[in-house]
Protein backbone atom coordinates (compact mmCIF):
# COMPACT_ATOMS: atom_id res chain seq x y z
CA UNK A 1 0.00 0.00 0.00
CA UNK A 2 2.69 2.29 0.94
CA UNK A 3 5.92 0.99 -1.18
CA UNK A 4 4.97 -0.25 -4.68
CA UNK A 5 5.79 -3.86 -5.59
CA UNK A 6 7.51 -4.18 -8.69
CA UNK A 7 5.31 -6.69 -11.30
CA UNK A 8 2.31 -6.31 -8.89
CA UNK A 9 0.63 -3.63 -9.91
CA UNK A 10 -2.83 -4.45 -9.53
CA UNK A 11 -2.27 -5.51 -6.33
CA UNK A 12 0.01 -2.48 -5.39
CA UNK A 13 -2.87 -0.40 -6.44
CA UNK A 14 -5.68 -2.12 -4.49
CA UNK A 15 -3.54 -1.78 -1.63
CA UNK A 16 -2.88 1.61 -2.54
CA UNK A 17 -6.53 2.32 -3.17
CA UNK A 18 -7.84 0.65 0.29
CA UNK A 19 -5.18 2.42 2.44
CA UNK A 20 -6.16 6.11 1.12
CA UNK A 21 -9.99 4.93 0.88
CA UNK A 22 -9.18 3.94 5.14
CA UNK A 23 -7.19 6.81 5.71
CA UNK A 24 -10.34 8.95 4.64
CA UNK A 25 -12.93 6.97 6.71
CA UNK A 26 -10.74 7.35 9.75
CA UNK A 27 -10.62 11.34 9.16
CA UNK A 28 -14.93 11.47 8.40
CA UNK A 29 -15.55 8.97 11.22
CA UNK A 30 -13.40 10.75 14.04
CA UNK A 31 -15.19 10.95 17.29
CA UNK A 32 -18.09 8.78 16.04
CA UNK A 33 -16.56 5.54 17.99
CA UNK A 34 -15.61 3.79 15.25
CA UNK A 35 -11.94 3.35 14.77
CA UNK A 36 -9.88 2.31 11.70
CA UNK A 37 -6.57 0.07 11.39
CA UNK A 38 -4.57 -0.78 8.44
CA UNK A 39 -3.18 -3.22 8.19
CA UNK A 40 0.44 -3.65 6.12
CA UNK A 41 1.82 -7.15 6.54
CA UNK A 42 5.20 -8.28 5.15
CA UNK A 43 5.25 -11.67 3.66
CA UNK A 44 4.22 -13.68 5.84
CA UNK A 45 4.22 -17.91 5.95
CA UNK A 46 0.88 -19.12 4.22
CA UNK A 47 -0.99 -21.61 1.65
CA UNK A 48 -0.75 -18.64 -0.44
CA UNK A 49 0.93 -20.17 -3.73
CA UNK A 50 -0.62 -24.06 -3.28
CA UNK A 51 -4.00 -22.34 -2.65
CA UNK A 52 -3.98 -20.09 -5.51
CA UNK A 53 -2.55 -22.64 -7.90
CA UNK A 54 -5.43 -24.81 -6.77
CA UNK A 55 -8.10 -22.39 -7.16
CA UNK A 56 -6.83 -20.56 -10.52
CA UNK A 57 -4.43 -23.47 -11.88
CA UNK A 58 -1.48 -20.90 -12.10
CA UNK A 59 0.95 -20.53 -9.95
CA UNK A 60 1.17 -16.88 -8.38
CA UNK A 61 4.04 -14.31 -9.79
CA UNK A 62 6.96 -14.53 -7.42
CA UNK A 63 7.89 -11.49 -5.36
CA UNK A 64 10.85 -9.19 -6.98
CA UNK A 65 11.33 -7.44 -3.18
CA UNK A 66 14.14 -9.26 -0.95
CA UNK A 67 12.82 -12.19 0.77
CA UNK A 68 11.96 -11.32 4.73
CA UNK A 69 14.93 -12.20 7.24
CA UNK A 70 12.01 -13.93 9.61
CA UNK A 71 8.95 -15.55 8.31
CA UNK A 72 6.47 -14.71 10.23
CA UNK A 73 3.65 -17.19 10.53
CA UNK A 74 -0.17 -16.28 10.65
CA UNK A 75 -0.74 -16.10 14.04
CA UNK A 76 2.40 -13.81 14.71
CA UNK A 77 0.94 -11.02 12.16
CA UNK A 78 -2.17 -11.75 14.11
CA UNK A 79 -1.17 -11.36 17.38
CA UNK A 80 0.93 -7.93 15.86
CA UNK A 81 -2.58 -6.64 14.19
CA UNK A 82 -4.61 -7.07 17.48
CA UNK A 83 -2.30 -4.71 19.22
CA UNK A 84 -2.44 -2.39 16.77
CA UNK A 85 -5.97 -2.53 16.82
CA UNK A 86 -6.38 -2.37 21.02
CA UNK A 87 -4.55 0.55 20.60
CA UNK A 88 -6.59 2.23 17.90
CA UNK A 89 -3.44 2.67 15.88
CA UNK A 90 -4.11 3.69 12.15
CA UNK A 91 -1.54 2.24 10.60
CA UNK A 92 -0.31 -1.44 11.62
CA UNK A 93 3.27 -2.66 10.03
CA UNK A 94 4.38 -6.51 11.07
CA UNK A 95 8.09 -6.49 9.71
CA UNK A 96 10.80 -3.92 10.79
CA UNK A 97 12.79 -4.50 7.97
CA UNK A 98 10.90 -3.17 5.70
CA UNK A 99 11.06 0.42 6.79
CA UNK A 100 13.66 1.33 4.92
CA UNK A 101 11.66 0.30 1.69
CA UNK A 102 8.77 2.51 2.51
CA UNK A 103 11.02 5.10 4.01
CA UNK A 104 12.46 5.56 0.29
CA UNK A 105 9.54 5.75 -1.17
CA UNK A 106 7.99 8.60 0.62
CA UNK A 107 11.46 10.30 0.83
CA UNK A 108 10.82 10.15 -3.33
CA UNK A 109 7.54 11.80 -3.04
CA UNK A 110 8.70 14.32 -0.29
CA UNK A 111 11.52 15.61 -2.81
CA UNK A 112 9.44 15.75 -5.51
CA UNK A 113 8.12 19.08 -4.25
CA UNK A 114 11.49 20.20 -4.39
CA UNK A 115 11.35 20.26 -7.90
CA UNK A 116 8.21 22.62 -7.62
CA UNK A 117 9.66 26.02 -9.95
CA UNK A 118 9.54 28.83 -7.82
CA UNK A 119 6.96 31.17 -8.85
Amino acid sequence: AVSPAPNHFDYSGAKAALAAMSEVLSLESRGSGLEVTIVCPGRTSTRLEETTTAVMGATPKKSSNPPPKIMLAGDQVGTIVLAAVRANQLWCFTHPENVERVRLHWEAQRDAFAAIPKV
